[in-house]
């Protein structure tokens, strides 16, 4: 020290110090402070220098002692807080950010440290207000006023962001990051339009912001704009390919815009991502409902609950599935685990009212549907389906209270004018009944058809092509394949697309032009309309249905083959059976019997029963009640041509509510038909004909479930019509 002056050996030590070489520097520093114990500035940087090697304890007295000894000089205090800061005294260290910035206004690393130091105990209004005055000291820097932006947006002044960030873009327009944090300040608190262009802007500059594309894709997708949504969705995935949320949220927007599949594959994509994304599972499984794979749909609603037991939507998707696969008791059980998470749960109180009402419990189902309009009177689904539950139970005028009370609350509601239509085509009020019935289209069941050509309008056709399809059913298609010829009479050149089923029965038949498969390319046509659209356009009423029968007839090389068949075994009063429908039809589990109830029947002297049951059920005609004569002809039954060709070699046939119904009617053939007490809209309300089929006599249930009566009276009209022809 001798050769050097105080202030070289300083110079020297800064210049160590600064080199990276401590050992060097805290050497000078501790001979300046031997020379000067009073020297502030070595006291100082040998404290910096402690804090710097990990020794804080040491260096907090250092640089405490040169500020006692300097009490102006920002620096020490700065470098005080960056101390006391990683000593965890964080109180002490903002007092000591801020005694620095009061000395040196301008002094940008005590403020950058102030504002993290802030930042990090939450106390984002303070830190705020210090990024305030740097932008005040550099008003020109648009990063400065893009902080100020967070800072605010986070405290919740989102005004106070929002013109932040209008500041940055307004110096810096193409600052990406700046128009990305208006899009987000902007969101839920302005206009949809200006967010979404922000995000473009963001885009435009960095196209590889898979954020950008993540939010703008959300803001579109909840705005009906699918397509762009989707598409941007997309390209954040393509971005960055773990973005879970991004996945998600594109299935999301592919189940919106009824892409059922690719949301099958999006959603599976973000499940492999996070197997543990319960809301993935309950999508997927809704997206399964949606398409009607029910197995399908419970398969992935239970996976979900393994991730997560108590959540409240799986279980109620998982209900539903069960419900559709005609277990309702464990569809019931699962809406009772999730009243019992959320005990005001509507939509599992509702759905409990319908699995109860399946399962015949119908004033628990009613309990649960006023429940549910306790806690809100406006529930328009509640109001529907009381009124479904007082149709089942016969109250008719009740059930078109409440469904008249679903369509006050929500006008549009297209089930409730759906089955007030039903209710009123079963009562024989045609007119409002067809009107009404029109609202199928709009249901959540019925999906119609797209269709490139105008809907017919019902005005004459005058030499223009209709496509007339077939809609729900087969029974329903043969019902009101009669108003073919009415098509014809206005002027129509008539192409039917029928069910591939009906096909082969229907061609060369009931004047048409050409009959195809719902299977095929269309031929070319000028308009098109539904089948069961028909007797509204023409005004059908109870007194004008067009029942002359028959309207269909077999093919005559069939017919002769099936004549020579039964001509060829003894004599006898040959008689069809029916004895269940198609097991996926939603009334089929009070439609349908077991061919075992036939059982009276076979005490019948001198009748030969020849089965015309496909499906499952056929199975039974290989053990036929006891004394029956039963001809099991369900393998020779290779379509609907064939058993026509049967059923018109017939003297009867006697069948449960099934499309063989109709196609003996349709026939002109004798046909009894077993009808439940609370019947399908077309077979009315209190009588034994129908004004549909001249042939057909209705045996109605006097119980529900109960079909004793029905049967007994069967046996004995059976008994008294043999003995007539014998």
């Amino acid at each position: 020290m001798a050769e050097l002056t105080i202030q070289q050996a300083f110079e020297q030590a800064e210049a160590q110090h600064q080199a990276g070489r401590p050992v060097q520097a805290e050497q000078l520093y501790r001979q300046i402070l031997n020379v000067d114990p009073h020297h502030s500035g070595a006291m100082h940087l040998l404290g910096v220098l402690g804090h710097q090697i990990g020794r804080n304890d040491d260096a907090l007295k250092l640089i405490e002692s040169a500020i006692a000894i300097n009490p102006n000089d920002a620096a020490y205090y700065g470098n005080l807080g960056v101390v006391l800061a990683a000593l965890n005294r964080i109180e002490d260290a903002i007092t000591a950010y801020r005694k620095a910035i009061a000395l040196v206004p301008n002094f940008p690393e005590a403020l950058s440290n102030l504002i993290d130091l802030l930042r990090k105990v939450g106390r984002i209004a303070e830190a705020a207000q210090a990024q305030r005055q740097v932008v005040q000291l550099n008003p020109t820097e648009p990063v400065g006023w893009n902080n100020l932006g967070n800072m605010l947006a986070e405290s919740g002044d989102n005004a106070g962001a929002i013109d932040a960030y209008r500041r940055a873009i307004a110096i810096a327009p193409n600052l990406a990051e700046a128009h990305f944090n208006l899009a987000n300040t902007l969101d839920g608190h302005g206009d949809w339009r200006e967010v979404a262009d922000e995000y473009r802007k963001t885009i435009s500059i960095k196209p590889t912001f898979p954020e950008a594309h993540y939010r703008l894709g959300n803001v579109l997708a909840a705005n009906d704009r699918l397509d762009e949504a989707i598409a941007n969705l997309k390209q954040a995935t393509l971005l960055e390919p773990t973005h879970v949320a991004a996945w998600y949220n594109l299935g999301h927007a592919h189940q919106t815009a009824r892409q059922l599949r690719d949301a099958i594959t999006v959603y599976r994509r973000a499940l492999e991502l996070d197997p543990k994304h319960f809301e993935a599972w309950a999508n997927l499984a809704g997206v399964y409902l949606e398409l009607d794979e029910f197995a399908q749909a419970e398969e992935f609603a239970r996976r979900g609950l393994v991730v997560k037991p108590d959540s409240t939507e799986l279980l109620t998707n998982l209900g539903v599935a069960l419900g559709k696969l005609n277990r309702n008791e464990e569809a019931a059980a699962c809406y009772r685990r999730a009243i019992q998470l959320r005990p005001n749960f509507i939509e599992a109180i509702h759905n409990l009212g319908n699995a109860s009402e399946r399962l015949g419990k119908s004033e628990q189902a009613i309990e649960c549907f006023h429940q549910a309009l306790k806690l809100d009177p406006n529930f328009f689904e509640a109001h529907c389906s009381l009124g479904g539950v007082c149709y089942q139970l016969g109250r008719l005028e009740e059930s078109v209270e409440w469904f008249e009370r679903a369509i006050a609350t929500k006008p549009d509601f297209a089930e409730a004018h759906l089955n007030l239509g039903m209710v009123a085509l079963v009562r024989g009020d045609f007119q409002r009944g067809w009107e009404e019935y029109e609202y199928r289209w709009k249901t959540k069941n019925i999906r119609p058809r797209d269709y490139k050509r105008p809907l017919w309008d019902g005005s004459p056709l005058n030499g223009r092509t209709i496509l007339l399809h077939v809609e729900q059913g087969l029974g329903d298609s043969i019902q009101f394949f009669r108003y073919v010829p009415m098509l014809h009479q206005i002027g129509g050149k008539v192409i039917l697309r029928s069910w591939s089923a009906l096909v082969p029965l229907l061609s060369g038949q009931l004047g048409v032009d050409q009959v195809i498969s719902d299977k095929v390319p269309l031929p070319a046509y000028d308009v098109h309309y539904p089948i069961l659209g028909l007797p509204r356009v023409f005004k059908t009423t109870l007194q004008t249905v067009p029942n002359e029968v028959p309207y269909l007839k077999p093919q005559p090389e069939l017919a002769e083959k099936w004549r020579r068949s039964i001509a060829a075994r003894s004599p006898a009063f040959n008689v069809g059976l029916v004895w269940a429908g198609n097991p996926d039809h939603k009334n089929d589990h009070n439609r349908s019997i077991r061919l075992a109830m036939y059982n009276g029947l076979a005490d019948v002297p001198g009748v030969r029963f020849h089965s015309l049951q496909k499906g499952p059920p056929a199975e039974q005609a290989k053990f036929p009640p006891t004394g029956m004569d039963l001809v099991d002809e369900s393998h020779l039954l290779t379509d609907m041509t064939e058993t026509a060709a049967l059923i018109a070699n017939l003297d009867l046939v006697i069948t449960v509510d099934t499309a063989v119904a109709h196609l003996a009617g349709a026939l002109g053939k004798p046909v009894w038909s077993m009808i439940t007490i609370i019947p399908d809209w077309r077979w009315l309300l209190d009588r034994t004909n129908s004004p549909w089929y001249p042939t057909m006599k209705l045996y109605r249930q006097t119980k529900a479930k109960d079909w004793t009566n029905p049967l007994s009276q069967i046996e004995a009209d059976l008994r008294a019509l043999v003995l007539k022809h014998s």
